[in-house]
């Protein structure tokens, strides 16, 4: 068999063009013209027929060798059809399948006697080449039909996998906040110790979850294209003070130093979006510790690139960990890979955390990257553009110029990021890499008639640890006493009390921050002498509910279990709470007491949290009164439905205690 060709039919106007090609094969063969026109004819009404139903393959070839005896031509399509049509025009006809096709084969007597020229063949097969503008037309609205069906089907995949997204992160959460805020109840009584560690585990493994429950939600944005980048006023330190609280106990148990080495050039006002700079730094912290047993982690921070009033700022985690090799450092950033994927690995976690990440970096105009040697620590980095813009700038009291200050601590890099720091805010120091060395220091400063005015004091260190080391400062003969701070990577609770008894100035809690240092030295060399005594960093969110006293709350909330974790975090506030089991019945409650806030659900039977505001705002008497979303709908689209429907605000559950506080100061101190 010699095959002259295949034409495709999309379309009716591809029936034409398919009918004038068979017309004009068949009479390059020499077939009567009568024939012709009725194998033409029978052929596209045939696939006229089919055509409606998809697309439609035409073959045409010769049987026998070049003889060319006899002309056939296939007719294929995902459609089963009877022969009514192909009978007309071929001499004999059957049908066969080819795969999921169907089809029909006819065949027809040439009018060719001698071998079939080679010139004769390329003319045939020209006839099928050739598109005529019909044709072309014809494929272009085929084509553009095709693509914007795709687009729909594309579209409508999104649609569904978005619902299906929310859908999970409200059944999820749902329990979330039961699992997490009833571990937060629970901590709050006497508990026996044993009960007491076990409940504090139910709890972190409860946040844990949330965590990827999150990783998922933010990887799918990422994937949608709707994931919003915001350009916000902020200061550094507020980013690194939520690293910092989110981090260093995890860090203090394993024994890592956590260090902070901040470009002070930053510290003025800066703008970017502080949420997503936080979670890409966040993400990297996590890595260090869980893949470091000891050593240390270093945050760093420093301008690449300035233009004008843009910045190029580049973040950077170093650990002592255990490193990657070449392998595993090519897998790195891509979604669901991880360094050690045997069944026997030792660290957990979804991959998804570095491929957010390297999505969020590029959203914000820069990219990331990693150093790592197997055994010897890694460096994970990334850049972002941010905005200088105009902001107070924080003036340094005259009285640091020149003050003298000794650092004390084994690790190196701990010394030279706080001497550092120190010498930005025009003070003089002096390090000292032992206990006993800087006891020897601060005795011969003195001597030298250049006694120190404050000294900074580790606590954890090797031989003299940081409270024998003041002990010792302070026993000193003829050596006026300087203010003492201990430093720690441990918590406050630990040391606060043996601190006061022994003598000490104040304490910091490491990492250091350059806000935490400048207002803890302030608040020592620049105070009168009177009154010395601890002083603690502030370094922790702290809310004053006070003035929240005898406020009136409705609760609007369909689930037992979260009505009970609700009002048990609202009890420290000591506010008025009444619960409403859904929105029917939190208007009419609204309509007949006066409230000073409404925290309301979202999806609860009879009347939705959505419907209810409505209503609510549809009275010019509530026009003012704060209505905060505290639901288990925690994507972006549920917030702009929320303050669409009137709310003020919105709070994902599970709830954060310093997130429902902060709002009810926010919107009950705004009346």
């Amino acid at each position: 068999m010699t095959e002259i060709g295949t034409l495709s039919v999309k379309g009716e106007a591809a029936v034409l063009a398919m009918r004038r090609k068979l017309f004009g094969i068949a009479n390059a063969l020499s077939i009567s013209h009568v024939r012709c026109v009725r194998l033409a004819s029978a052929v596209s009404d045939h696939a006229k027929a089919l055509v409606k139903a998809g697309p439609v393959e035409i073959i045409v070839g010769l049987s026998g060798s070049r003889a060319a005896e006899e002309v056939h031509v296939e007719v294929l399509s995902k459609r089963r059809s009877d022969s009514l049509f192909l009978g007309v025009g071929f001499e004999r006809i059957e049908a066969f399948e080819k795969g999921e096709l169907y089809g029909w084969r006819g065949y027809c007597r040439t009018g060719v006697e001698a071998e079939l020229p080679e010139s004769k063949l390329g003319e045939c097969r020209a006839i099928i080449a050739e598109q005529s503008v019909d044709e072309l037309i014809e494929a272009l609205k085929v084509s553009s039909a095709e693509a914007q069906a795709a687009k729909e089907v594309a579209e409508e995949a999104t649609r569904l996998k978005s619902d299906f997204l929310a859908n999970m992160s409200h059944e999820i959460r749902t329990p979330m906040n039961a699992i997490i805020g009833l571990s937060q109840l629970a901590l709050k009584t006497d508990l026996p110790p044993r009960q007491r560690d076990r409940v504090v585990k139910i709890k972190n493994s409860g946040q844990h979850l949330l965590g990827i429950i999150n990783d998922i939600l933010d990887f799918s944005k990422v994937e949608a294209g709707k994931l919003h980048i915001e350009s916000i006023p902020f200061e550094l330190d507020s980013v690194f003070e939520n690293v910092v609280n989110l981090i260093s106990e995890k860090a203090a148990a394993k024994g890592l130093e956590l260090i902070f080495d901040v470009d002070p050039s930053l510290s003025t006002g800066l703008e970017g979006d502080p949420l997503r700079l936080g979670q890409v730094l966040i993400n990297f912290c996590n890595n260090a510790v869980k893949f470091t047993d000891e050593g240390e982690i270093v945050v760093r921070v420093k301008a690449v690139e300035e233009y004008a009033n843009d910045l190029l700022v580049e973040f950077s985690v170093t650990d002592t960990g255990i490193g990657l090799s070449e392998a595993q450092s090519s897998r790195l950033f891509q979604a669901f890979e991880q360094a050690d994927t045997s069944t026997t690995r030792k660290y957990g976690g979804t991959g998804l955390g570095l491929a957010i990440s390297k999505k969020l970096a590029e959203a914000m105009g820069g990219r990331v990257g990693a150093t790592s040697e197997l055994g010897q620590g890694s460096t994970f980095w990334f850049t972002s553009r941010l905005r200088r813009i105009v902001a107070p700038r924080r003036m340094l009291r005259r009285d640091l110029e020149g003050r003298r200050a000794l650092v004390i601590d084994d690790n190196s890099s701990a010394r030279t990021v706080l001497s550092s720091l120190l010498g930005d805010m025009s003070m003089a120091s002096d390090e000292a890499p032992s206990g006993r060395e800087g006891i020897e220091m601060v005795q011969q400063a003195a001597e030298r008639g250049e006694p120190y005015d404050i000294v900074y004091i580790d606590w954890q260190m090797p031989t003299l640890d940081g409270f024998e080391t003041s002990k010792q400062i302070m026993a000193l003969e003829s050596v006026p006493t300087p203010r003492l701070v201990m430093v720690t990577a441990y918590g406050r609770e630990e040391v606060l009390k043996t601190a006061e008894d022994s003598g000490l100035d104040s304490i910091l809690v490491k990492p250091v921050t350059p806000s935490t240092l400048l207002d803890t030295t302030l608040s020592l060399l620049g105070a009168d002498e009177e009154g010395r005594g601890i002083v603690e960093d502030h370094t922790e969110a702290h809310f004053d509910v006070s003035h929240l006293r005898g406020a009136r709350v409705l609760l609007v909330e369909d689930n037992e279990i979260n009505q009970e974790v609700a009002l048990g975090q609202l009890e420290d506030a000591e506010v008025e709470v009444d619960v409403a089991d859904n929105g029917e019945i939190a208007v009419n409650m609204v309509r007949s007491k006066e409230y000073d806030i409404v925290l309301m659900d979202m999806q609860m039977p009879v009347m939705d949290g959505l419907e209810a505001t409505r209503i609510i705002r549809a009275d010019s008497r509530f026009d003012q009164l704060p209505i905060v979303a505290m639901t288990a709908n925690a994507m972006a689209e549920d917030r702009d439905r929320c303050l669409e429907a009137g709310m003020n605000d919105h709070i994902a559950k599970p709830i954060d205690p310093d997130l429902l506080f902060g709002a009810l100061i926010s919107w009950i101190g705004q009346l």
